[in-house]
């Protein structure tokens, strides 16, 4: 099969390498501000990395079973600290994947239905992570919102923010009596209600998080950025009362000449629009252009700052997944791609964001993990 380029580079995986989540309230001032200095670095061709699909068809056994604490609430098994949840790979499971159905979650947005938008291989959905040295804990919905009684959990950030937010949506629906919860899509904010817990799952747009002249989700394409780096009160109102926020940001940064940022090389990338597997050699070093540094920037700006945030590595079990992204099976500007526009990927594959089910369940794993561990 002929090998085409997509229009946006896999670097944009690593936009998530930003991914925070905050676990506790936030006082009334709000006074995170991250300085960062970013380097852009172009990707180089990843070639054939396909290997064989491992079916496994049911989760493997934590080789720290002993180290493993106990939910004392639920019975659950939890990992050990020590357990790097980064460190892992994906393996092929077709009896507890997905964890939802597509046609069945109707808060999907078409932007990322990739199945009804004619994706016709369903592989990509069957893919569990599977850590080195522990496992996940089962992701049960009525546990979570158990967990969740009476709060609010905040998604804050751009579009691949809102595709998380739309995965935990779905997520936590399977769990919910019909006719339980309501949904409404606003800008900037949009709320999925459950009524019986309580529980509010919210997503804010501000791709920046400080407050910029992109701020309104239905015209936030502008050539000419302008940030103001110190303000964030007029976005952190809404936050303040939330109980659990995930921030995400990076890309915004990162994509416009206006913004000021290193760059590296001008090398170009290759990436098949078509792929169905994940990258199998997780020995291997990859090299997507992500900018590494920044994890440290972050882990010592929240050290330094004294707030209470963990930061999840989502980065490195992401790039594996280039399997997984919308492609061709998505919108632009608002409708659907024509056949002669899927038929060229190098001007219209989206690889930015991702189908659903997908790589943004996972994400959703690791948050439930932390929530139900903490709280």
């Amino acid at each position: 099969m002929a090998q085409r380029k997509c229009k946006n580079s896999p670097l944009f995986f690593s936009l998530i390498s930003l991914f925070l989540f905050a676990l506790s309230l936030l006082t009334k001032n709000i006074t995170f501000i991250a300085q960062i200095t970013l380097r852009w670095n172009h990707t180089q061709p990843l070639g054939e990395r396909k290997g064989e699909v491992e079916e496994v068809i049911k989760p493997s056994i934590s080789k720290q079973e002993d180290e493993e604490v106990k939910d004392g609430d639920y019975g659950i098994e939890l990992p050990p600290k020590s357990c790097d949840l980064s460190k892992g790979k994906w393996v092929f499971d077709n009896i507890t994947r997905p964890l939802y159905n597509e046609e069945k979650c109707k808060f999907l947005t078409a932007q990322v239905t990739c199945v009804r938008n004619g994706r016709k291989d369903l592989m990509y959905q069957n893919w569990r992570w599977q850590p080195n040295e522990c496992s996940l804990p089962k992701f049960d919905a009525k546990i979570l919102l158990e967990k969740l009684r009476g709060k609010r959990l905040m998604f804050v950030g751009d579009s691949v923010n809102r595709n998380q937010w739309e995965s935990m949506v779905c997520l936590l629906h399977t769990g919910i009596a019909p006719g339980r919860a309501t949904w409404k899509v606003g800008a900037p904010l949009s709320v999925f209600s459950i009524q019986d817990s309580n529980v509010t799952v919210e997503f804010y747009w501000a791709p920046f998080l400080v407050q910029s002249n992109s701020d309104d989700p239905r015209n936030h394409s502008i050539s000419q950025r302008i940030i103001m780096p110190e303000s964030i009160s007029n976005h952190g109102i809404h936050w303040k009362d939330a109980d659990f926020l995930v921030f995400n940001t990076y890309i915004w940064w990162m994509n416009n000449p206006t913004i000021k940022v290193l760059r590296g090389s001008s090398d170009q990338e290759s990436a098949d629009y078509d792929e169905t597997t994940p990258i199998m050699n997780t020995t291997m070093e990859l090299d997507m252009g992500t900018d590494r540094r920044i994890l440290d920037i972050v882990k010592n700006t929240i050290k330094k700052k004294g707030i209470p945030v963990d930061l999840i590595d989502i980065t490195t079990l992401s790039e594996y997944r280039k399997d997984a992204h919308t492609s061709v099976y998505t919108l632009r500007q608002g409708k659907l791609l024509l056949p002669e526009q899927k038929a060229n990927p190098a001007a219209f594959a989206d690889c930015l964001h991702w189908c659903l089910p997908g790589v943004p369940d996972t994400w959703n794993e690791l948050l439930y993990k932390h929530i139900i561990s903490r709280f």
